[in-house]
């Protein structure tokens, strides 16, 4: 009778987000190099996790596991690597009893901003174009909306294909939280069709609820339906990405302060100043699965309240 192999299992990642510390494990550290290059820095955890993830990715099919115990199998490695993420913004939704949206999540002072959409509609380069013009950053494809009407975010590095491989952006300014969310903004398709419509508080909560996570549970649809009952709501179809920007800077209940004008790639510290650039990190297959440099100078790094 063959013996069973039992995988090695290594961590990967051990950190903490909205008070949940989470631990990331795998057998063969390649396939997650990419994954881990988005998430290292995210606050580090000293303590015993409350969530554990084992990615198995041998020696037959790629498999999950949560706590222990078997979560789901994968086609192959990519499948494996989104499932595992969808898995910790469930697990994290359900610990923190909020709503996971599809959507990006940033912020003006304390008024929060949702973008949602489907996958490739630009949340995440709405997001990057928002953040030159001043937006603080709570995440660019996961928000959580929470009872009160605040939202947070898993603030993962932002990533956008190029020639050279897969390049990742970390933002300057990032919040764990917002206290009120301000506007919802559903992009629509076709894009050509050009400009923006408000949207009723009935309209706007069908359209958010169509971005979540997971099926509807107990409290997501009435959550979803007090906070667009406060909230203001537009549907955008604005091709470019500048005359987007403008739309929903313009829609904002309160005009946020201007940025000060600065190319891709440097930003202002918190506390003003000197510019300092971003921390940057080009992936060098546009999978994401080899090792990236970490070793990236201290000043590089974005502040982080988390």
């Amino acid at each position: 009778m063959p013996r069973r192999v039992v995988p090695r299992l290594g961590p990967v990642l051990r950190s903490v987000l909205a008070g949940v510390s989470f631990t990331l494990r795998s057998d063969d550290p390649q396939p997650v190099a990419g994954l881990r290059a988005r998430w290292k820095e995210l606050p580090p955890s000293p303590r015993r996790p409350e969530v554990l993830l084992d990615a198995c990715f041998r020696p037959r099919r790629p498999r999950l596991s949560i706590n222990g115990r078997s979560h789901s199998q994968a086609r192959n490695a990519d499948h494996l690597l989104a499932l595992l993420e969808i898995a910790v913004y469930e697990e994290l939704a359900r610990r923190t009893r909020t709503t996971p949206i599809h959507a990006a999540a940033l912020a003006f002072g304390e008024e929060a901003i949702l973008i949602a959409g489907d996958s490739g509609a630009g949340k995440s380069t709405l997001a990057w174009a928002l953040i030159q013009r001043g937006a603080d950053y709570l995440g660019e494809e996961h928000a959580f909306l929470h009872s009160d009407g605040s939202v947070s975010g898993f603030p993962r590095a932002l990533s956008f294909e190029t020639e050279g491989g897969l390049r990742l952006h970390w933002p300057p300014r990032v919040r764990a939280r917002c206290e009120r969310l301000a506007l919802v903004v559903l992009l629509e398709r076709p894009r050509h069709t050009g400009g923006l419509r408000p949207l009723g508080p009935a309209e706007a909560a069908a359209g958010l609820a169509r971005q979540l996570h997971r099926p509807p549970q107990d409290q997501d649809l009435p959550r979803i339906v007090s906070a667009m009952t406060h909230a203001k709501a537009i549907a955008l179809a604005e091709e470019g990405v500048e005359p987007a920007v403008d739309a929903i800077l313009a829609s904002l209940p309160c005009e946020p302060a201007e940025a000060p004008e600065r190319p891709i790639g440097t930003a202002s510290g918190a506390g003003g100043g000197k510019p300092r650039p971003y921390k940057e990190v080009v992936v060098s297959r546009p999978d994401g699965s080899l090792p990236v440099d970490s070793n990236a100078p201290a000043e590089g790094r974005r502040e982080c309240d988390l």
